[in-house]
């Protein structure tokens, strides 16, 4: 069941380019499912486009959202202990979120990373996953994998600073077998501790 209270962590960033202003990040809560609804969709467009561009490749994001943006669903994979789910607030506005979910008793996967892309390149993303991989090492997880699309560079980057290796397709993946070659698999051992390259 989700908490009732509304919890948050503001971080300061943006420094490196001499602006500074406050960044919540929120655990969510069922108030927050229109934004997350329409978070989920402006990613899920902007990947299918994109694959559909570079590949050809066609995604089904109305099913997609459906099947995972109900109370339900959203409690079975990211209710703490085991998952989390966080969105990015800056000045009252929400810009992004990202979540862990279990795939085993070890092992928990980043999904649904996503910022818009008028607060990309300001460091939420690296603030989210700082903050998962703080969550996911407190859960006893060992192991972070993920998915990402071929043609996402810029969060390849992202991962690789991370320390983010290439896996093969792991078990638990929901990428389609077909989509599979279009995909990466990523890994990274949570023995290390977070960056902090946002701060």
């Amino acid at each position: 069941m989700w908490e009732l209270i509304d919890r948050c962590e503001k971080i300061t960033i943006g420094q490196i380019r001499s602006l500074t202003f406050m960044l919540d990040l929120i655990s969510y809560q069922p108030a927050y499912l229109p934004t997350l609804r329409e978070l989920f969709t402006e990613h899920l467009q902007s990947a299918r486009n994109l694959a559909q561009s570079e590949y050809s490749v066609t995604m089904d994001v109305p099913n997609t959202i459906d099947r995972e943006l109900n109370d339900e669903a959203l409690a079975a994979l990211y209710t703490p202990p085991t998952g989390s789910l966080l969105l990015a607030r800056i000045d009252g506005q929400i810009v992004g979120c990202a979540a862990i979910k279990r795939l085993d008793l070890q092992i928990c996967e980043l999904c649904r990373m996503y910022v818009r892309a008028t607060h990309r390149r300001q460091g939420v993303a690296r603030a989210l996953l700082d903050r998962l991989i703080s969550i996911a090492q407190t859960a006893n997880y060992t192991t972070m994998r993920l998915d990402t699309p071929r043609f996402a560079s810029a969060a390849h980057q992202l991962y690789a600073e991370y320390g983010f290796a290439e896996i093969p397709p792991y078990p638990g993946t929901k990428t389609p077998i077909e989509h599979q070659p279009y995909w990466l698999y990523l890994e990274r051992a949570l023995t290390q501790p977070p960056l902090n390259l946002a701060l």
